[in-house]
């Protein structure tokens, strides 16, 4: 089963690029947990103090908070507000499946 495991802190006045290099050392230890595709820091385009890391996951287990999601969210609860939630992927699209289709003229 595929699904993602977000986790957003919203820092008040500190910037992300206070912690941003050492959250990613943490990461690189996550990428080798079984059933892990792939992990991505997102910055919030317009007000850069909102950090946002999410974990895709393809596993057997049930989607749920994982271990390696609690640990990253109690890590980032030093710089501020965390939400921590899980996504079940409901369809999925990729390469040349997005791009729209030409119709045949008859």
């Amino acid at each position: 089963m595929k699904w993602a495991e977000t986790i957003r802190v919203l820092c008040s006045l500190r910037s992300t690029d206070d912690f941003k290099e050492e959250l990613v050392i943490h990461l690189r230890e996550f990428c080798e947990a079984k059933g892990i595709k792939n992990i991505a820091i997102m910055l919030q385009s317009a007000y850069e103090h909102d950090l946002l890391v999410a974990l895709f996951w393809n596993k057997k287990d049930q989607p749920a908070r994982t271990l390696e999601g609690v640990f990253i969210a109690d890590y980032l609860k030093q710089f501020g507000s965390v939400n921590h939630s899980v996504w079940t992927v409901v369809s999925e699209m990729s390469g040349k499946s997005c791009r729209q289709k030409k119709q045949k003229k008859s």
